[in-house]
């Protein structure tokens, strides 16, 4: 399940979803909210609430960006090991080397019980095409997550005129490609969020495609995906 990292209301709800994983997002905010405040907040949350979800993770901001290094600086000195994973958005090698190597010099400097993992968030053309790279860079990777939905749109972006047969084709290579990456480096392959505004036999009909395709989860942006989801990766 994931949700925006802010408000903390948002946060104190998405605590008590029994899900495999929690994704507190702090990409999709407007930038007026990417603040220490919102950062703030997500510890208050992880520190107070009982966390129902099997894992919490966080999606930072992508490198290239101002937020990047203040995401993961401030989370590992606030949170430690208060958050299992961070999500990271990758179209090429150097996001999750950059990312993991800064993890490394804040560990050592804010020691935790277990190293902070990464996630791979894979949604571009670029990144598609290194995701075979993107997969051996970091002992720290557990997952490569293919956002389909984010993917056409660029792909819809690249060719003239109607491109839905074009897309549909070139989004289930994308995906076959991912989970061929993911599955050859020993990671987990999870599809990313699925759009809130999707008619439910969608929203199954994608997931089906992905768990033929090798992939072991959807993230749901709405609670009411999850008993569809459920009943897909069951």
């Amino acid at each position: 399940m994931t949700v925006p990292a802010a408000p903390a209301s948002a946060l104190r709800t998405v605590a008590r979803f029994n899900v495999d994983e929690v994704i507190l997002d702090l990409r999709s905010l407007q930038p007026r909210d990417k603040t220490d405040f919102t950062r703030l907040a997500i510890v208050d949350a992880l520190s107070k609430g009982t966390w129902q979800a099997g894992t919490v993770a966080v999606q930072i901001n992508p490198r290239g960006t101002r937020w990047f290094e203040e995401d993961l600086i401030q989370l590992v000195m606030l949170v430690r090991s208060g958050i299992a994973c961070l999500v990271v958005p990758a179209e090429e090698t150097e996001d999750i080397i950059a990312a993991s190597q800064l993890l490394n010099e804040m560990e050592a400097q804010f020691p935790v019980e277990t190293p902070i993992g990464l996630e791979a968030r894979i949604e571009t053309p670029r990144g598609v095409r290194h995701a075979e790279q993107i997969a051996t860079v970091s002992p720290r990777l557990e997952a490569l997550i293919f956002d389909s939905v984010t993917y056409a749109r660029a792909v819809d972006s690249a060719v003239a005129g109607s491109a839905s047969e074009v897309t549909g084709e070139q989004r289930e290579q994308a995906r076959s490609r991912v989970s061929a990456a993911a599955r050859a480096h020993g990671l987990t392959a999870i599809e990313g969020p699925e759009s809130p505004d999707r008619a439910p036999d969608v929203v199954i009909r994608n997931a089906e495609r992905s768990r033929a395709a090798g992939f072991s989860g959807t993230w749901a942006s709405a609670a009411w995906q999850l008993p569809l989801l459920r009943g897909v990766y069951r």
